[in-house]
């Protein structure tokens, strides 16, 4: 990973992720409120895919690393949104050019020729799809279902690719019949917020699921009314 970063919370009670990124590992923002996803850091679309933008260790011929696109960002979140930081092996996956080698009028864009802007927002638009399609009705699901299924997805839409692979050692495909990116796959994700409030809403919803519980007598419309009384 060459992105990270530290969740601080301002006088004003808001959120900021301040981070860093070196390299081509985005960090993002999933918004269960508006059910949206935003690229904190924007994407990094390549023109030379061997070249991250910037790399850690030996790089240089004196030892130095490659800072070339060393970048900061300071992103203001609500309580409650996901903070996601992913690599090629998950993002790049839902590339249209690079994971499937589609133009843009594959992707009923009005273009000859992919250009950065328009590359970087179809993936996010394709990331932002999926993961609409995972969260339940309210936009929300936990940070280890959703590092899941992301896992999940990447390894269903590389299967041929792999298996391919496995059976012809040494060639490589020359068309895009088997898809995917075969990349380092690596995700991580956390909820904004005080994580001993998460902790005791925790406690409440397991209270609520024990029969043995008073809590159990509660609807669970009222139980969510209490947790939100608590802690927003």
């Amino acid at each position: 990973m060459r992105s990270g970063g530290i969740l601080l919370e301002t006088s004003d009670l808001s959120f900021h992720f301040v981070c860093v990124r070196l390299g081509d590992v985005p960090a993002l923002c999933w918004s269960p409120s508006k059910k949206s996803l935003t690229y904190i850091t924007g994407e990094l679309v390549q023109i030379d895919h061997r070249d991250p933008g910037g790399r850690l260790g030996h790089y240089a011929n004196n030892g130095d690393p490659h800072l070339g696109n060393l970048s900061a960002f300071d992103y203001k979140c609500q309580y409650g949104d996901l903070i996601i930081l992913a690599s090629d092996g998950i993002v790049d996956n839902f590339n249209p050019k690079i994971a499937c080698g589609k133009s843009p009028k594959d992707c009923n864009i009005d273009a000859d020729e992919w250009t950065p802007e328009l590359l970087e927002e179809d993936t996010r638009r394709s990331l932002e799809t999926f993961l609409q399609s995972i969260c339940d009705s309210e936009g929300h699901i936990s940070p280890i279902d959703l590092v899941t299924a992301l896992s999940q997805h990447v390894m269903a839409f590389t299967k041929d690719m792999r298996e391919w692979l496995e059976n012809n050692p040494q060639t490589r495909p020359q068309s895009y019949e088997h898809p995917g990116k075969l990349d380092h796959a690596t995700c991580i994700c956390f909820k904004v917020g005080r994580w001993l409030e998460w902790k005791y809403q925790r406690i409440l919803w397991l209270g609520w699921q024990d029969p043995n519980c008073i809590l159990a007598k509660l609807p669970k419309d009222v139980l969510r009314q209490i947790i939100s009384a608590c802690f927003y």
